[in-house]
């Protein structure tokens, strides 16, 4: 009844027998092993041990499965858009014969090989928001309660950023190679790779959380990328069908545009994303951001505080260290006066000081 009436993702919690329908109608179902037996757990998508945790379940896990899921999805979407943005740039020039300037293991691989593991472990890895600030604060549960993340109006805004992406990747090396002897294959190069650096440097923007997956997964996806061109483009073979690849990349690696190319079109084409994300950060704030903001003042106004606090203890040490000083140096002018007039005062007479 409440998934007809509201229209909504229904979960369902039981952990006995006469809760296996109930489960079983439910979007979710969870089961609670327990005395009453394993029926509900057999019948349900995800069991528990005990009913307290639940609450880490569904504010901690809950949020950040559905934060990540949605970022990454968004991704795949952008990702391939732009992609295939390039490409039709392409048959502007070419007449719409549906011929590509990219090599064709390039066009295999690009999404199976080169850019598919950074986005599965910002799908996997990634956390937005630490653990005990979800369980402090559990009103941050209802952004994913309410799908504010993956909406109509993100999926088209990264449309609209593969689109304006795209035009960047293709017009910029197709201005600096203008009139120049470059071969359609090393063009088509540079802007495979032009593509790869931004959507490197795109997920990295994505990410909330850095840890060494994140960074083990933009460094082997280079390393992938760059051994597999200078690799694949070291070999010499003749075939009717497949153009020869011989020395590409090592020919467009020598020229100083080839690299001009890459320094630029990552900055020019993520530029709007980190100008956007910076006006949201400061004139309208998520509670996400928020919380963080107001996690991090608190821990700063923490450790200052126990760092004025350690200086006034290590202030009052000092002073009473320094006092029995002071009175032994203060009663040195009234042993000298007792002592004018007679002998010269031995060294052993003198109190010590140290």
């Amino acid at each position: 009844m409440v998934k007809e009436k509201l229209n909504v993702l229904t979960l369902a919690i039981g952990d006995g027998a006469n809760d296996v329908s109930m489960i079983q109608a439910a979007d979710i179902g969870m089961g609670i092993s327990g005395q009453e037996g394993m029926q509900a757990v057999m019948a349900s998508d995800f069991a528990l041990a005990r009913f307290r945790y639940l609450e880490r379940l569904l504010l901690v896990h809950g949020h950040w499965c559905y934060d990540r899921l949605a970022r990454a999805v968004l991704y795949f979407f952008y990702k391939n858009a732009a992609f295939i943005f390039i490409l039709f740039w392409y048959q502007l020039y070419c007449g719409f014969t549906g011929s590509v300037m990219i090599d064709q293991l390039y066009l295999m691989l690009y999404n199976v090989l080169f850019t598919s593991l950074p986005p599965l472990v910002l799908g996997i890895y990634d956390q937005d928001c630490p653990a005990h600030l979800l369980l402090k604060r559990p009103a941050l549960y209802t952004p994913g309660r309410k799908s504010k993340t993956y909406t109509r109006y993100s999926f088209w805004i990264n449309m609209l950023d593969a689109l304006y992406q795209s035009i960047i990747i293709f017009f910029v090396p197709f201005l600096v190679y203008y009139d120049s002897d470059m071969d359609i294959w090393e063009f088509g190069t540079t802007i495979c790779t032009a593509c790869f650096c931004v959507q490197m440097l795109h997920v990295a923007v994505e990410c909330k959380s850095w840890t060494l997956m994140h960074v083990m997964s933009i460094l082997v996806s280079c390393l992938v990328y760059f051994g597999f061109a200078l690799m694949y483009n070291s070999l010499c073979y003749d075939s009717p069908t497949l153009q020869n690849p011989y020395w590409v990349m090592q020919h467009a690696m020598n020229d100083p545009q080839f690299w001009f190319c890459l320094l630029l079109i990552p900055v020019i084409s993520c530029l709007p994303r980190f100008v956007v994300r910076a006006l949201q950060a400061s004139l309208t704030p998520n509670d996400i951001l928020l919380t963080l903001v107001e996690e991090k003042m608190r821990k700063r106004s923490r450790d200052s505080t126990r760092s004025m606090a350690w200086s006034q203890d290590s202030a009052a040490v000092v002073f009473r260290s320094a006092s029995p000083l002071r009175e032994e140096v203060a009663t040195l002018p009234v042993q000298c006066r007792t002592m004018q007039g007679g002998a010269r005062p031995r060294s052993s007479d003198l109190p010590l000081v140290t």
